[in-house]
């Protein structure tokens, strides 16, 4: 399976710009989150445990970098739903070394161009809250992992009590309980899950 072959989208969906996307697309960010976040969210599985890999939302590609070191994957495809910022991806991997053992295409978290029971992980940082539509992004993310692999997530979540003063539609990031609902409701149960206020970071396995 190679994603270079994937047609991108006529539209460049672009969902940050101007000084949010500087502050969260940059390479200092990259850094800090290979740095401090990574190594917590993977804490645990074998280096084999993943040999084909999907980031969804890839950002600037930090992600899919740290599982290019830490995994070794013998295959990952890095996504972003941002066509303009798949070209930066490249160029921060390539810039590292590691351009060369990653695939990279346009696609929409709800929408995944991938056949089922694909890939041994998924990850998402900090994308979902993007997705108008978590449940949706959830579902496809379930389809495209193969029993037994693992979906690795960091959001922020909305507060609880934002639902409960009935401002809450179902779209933009969802409440804790409407992710552990959404990942069920998919055949995906929580393995290790950590995080403060609303900020969480847990494993799913599929059953």
């Amino acid at each position: 399976m190679n994603a270079r072959g994937v047609e991108p989208k006529a539209s460049s969906g672009e969902v940050l710009s101007g000084f949010l996307r500087r502050v969260v697309v940059n390479r200092l960010r990259a850094r800090l989150g290979l740095r401090l976040e990574f190594p917590g969210l993977i804490a645990g599985l074998p280096r084999d445990a993943a040999p084909r890999c999907l980031e969804i939302g890839t950002g600037l590609g930090w992600g899919s970098l740290g599982l290019l070191r830490s995994l070794a994957p013998s295959l990952l495809i890095a996504t972003d739903y941002d066509r303009a910022i798949l070209p930066a991806t490249r160029r921060f991997l390539h810039d590292e070394d590691a351009d060369g053992r990653a695939h990279f295409c346009q696609a929409d978290a709800k929408q995944l161009p991938f056949a089922d029971q694909s890939f041994d992980l998924v990850l998402a940082l900090y994308v979902i809250h993007h997705v108008r539509g978590a449940r949706a992004a959830v579902a496809e993310i379930s389809r495209v992992l193969r029993p037994g692999g693992r979906f690795v997530f960091a959001d922020f979540l909305e507060p609880a009590w934002v639902s409960r003063l009935g401002t809450h539609h179902g779209a933009g990031a969802p409440t804790r309980a409407d992710l552990e609902d959404a990942l069920r409701a998919c055949g995906l149960s929580v393995e290790r899950r950590r995080g403060f206020a609303n900020l969480t970071r847990l494993v799913a396995r599929k059953g």
